[in-house]
């Protein structure tokens, strides 16, 4: 597909803000929300799926999957899309999504039936890989590492978290019974708004929690040893059937971002984010001023060796430049979920309509 009319052109100006390092974006976080919301390039995808799983490999190769069993690709930095759709899986809802490469890649349905696909060809050719029919299964987010391992989860049933897990890029999966899965509440769930409630970087993993909690506060699963123990840990977000933890950024090892809210009032702007710098140990809602409101996604850009975390809602683009402490409001373009590549240099985006934006850095 051709680029939509409205492409908006951008030059070096965000480049030349980032190179300069971590001090000037922490000096001046009204000048990178300008600059944030003045940089976008939309492209049409030809579609109008809501696409709420979008992964970018890097500025060229990107992958989106969404509602009417909607699966896209792009190797040409989003200028054309290719619809690579899985044959009779018009009825799928591909919330969860990641690519490993221009080549490879593997979906995952949200609701029952579950059904998670794999290719190695750029979507000439799907397997099904992993497939769950039971009435109450619900897959809200799924996350690889660096090294083939990948994890998703749903939820609970009977009790259970719902977790399953790959040691080879997708190929196989194991479900996770006993001691693997954590303790929640009955009524705790998980949201799957962007394919960003389970985080991870090495070991350990981090899952964002809604729901009917015990104290009324969404919570946060932990694990530091790659799923084999767990411990929940309560956040200050706000828990109902709406509300919770809807993303989770890790930075790095000790700090994260949880944003989220109540998406049936948007317009909240309490109880709907927090911060930790323990590894998720614990959490707390910094004193200055959060994002505008209900938010179901937030992303780091750890290549670029700084602070600046993004999160998107139905209100816009929000940016913070000190880790998550302060938000600004950088543009009013509703979306679903971000992806950053592991460079750091580019953001993808992915909303309602078919609707994919990138942000370049580079």
């Amino acid at each position: 597909m051709q680029p939509s009319a409205w492409v908006l052109v951008f030059g070096a100006s965000l480049a030349s803000l980032m190179l300069t390092g971590c001090a000037m974006t922490q000096r001046d976080p009204d000048q990178t929300a300008r600059l944030l919301s003045s940089t976008w390039a939309f492209y049409d995808t030809g579609t109008t799926a809501s696409l709420r799983g979008i992964c970018g490999v890097d500025g060229r190769v990107a992958w989106a999957g969404g509602s009417g069993g909607t699966v896209l690709r792009t190797t040409s930095g989003g200028r054309q899309w290719e619809n690579v759709s899985i044959p009779d899986a018009e009825s799928l809802d591909f919330r969860s999504i990641h690519a490993f490469d221009a080549n490879a890649a593997v979906v995952l349905s949200a609701g029952s039936p579950a059904r998670l696909y794999r290719t190695t060809d750029g979507g000439k050719h799907w397997s099904l890989v992993f497939e769950d029919t039971r009435p109450e299964i619900f897959f809200d987010g799924m996350r690889f590492d660096g090294q083939g391992f990948g994890m998703a989860f749903g939820d609970p049933i009977d009790g259970q978290l719902q977790l399953i897990t790959s040691v080879d890029r997708g190929a196989t999966w194991r479900v996770s019974e006993g001691a693997h899965v954590p303790a929640v509440s009955d009524g705790e769930a998980g949201f799957a708004a962007s394919n960003s409630g389970l985080a991870m970087n090495g070991t350990l993993i981090l899952i964002g929690l809604g729901g009917e909690s015990p104290s009324g506060r969404a919570r946060v699963a932990r694990s530091e040893d790659a799923g084999r123990t767990w411990q929940v840990v309560e956040t200050p977000l706000a828990a109902s059937q709406s509300a919770g933890v809807f993303s989770i950024a890790l930075l790095d090892r000790k700090h994260a971002v949880a944003v989220g809210g109540d998406y049936l009032q948007p317009e909240r702007a309490e109880e709907h984010w927090a911060i930790t710098s323990d590894g998720g140990k614990t959490w707390r809602e910094a004193s200055a001023q959060g994002p505008r409101g209900y938010s179901s996604c937030a992303a780091g850009f750890r290549g670029l060796g700084d602070d600046l975390v993004v999160a998107v809602g139905p209100y816009g683009l929000d940016v913070s430049a000190d880790g998550g402490k302060r938000w600004i409001g950088s543009d009013d373009t509703p979306w679903h979920a971000l992806s950053a590549t592991p460079d750091g240099d580019v953001l993808w985006m992915s909303g309602s309509d078919g609707r994919v934006g990138v942000v370049r850095f580079d």
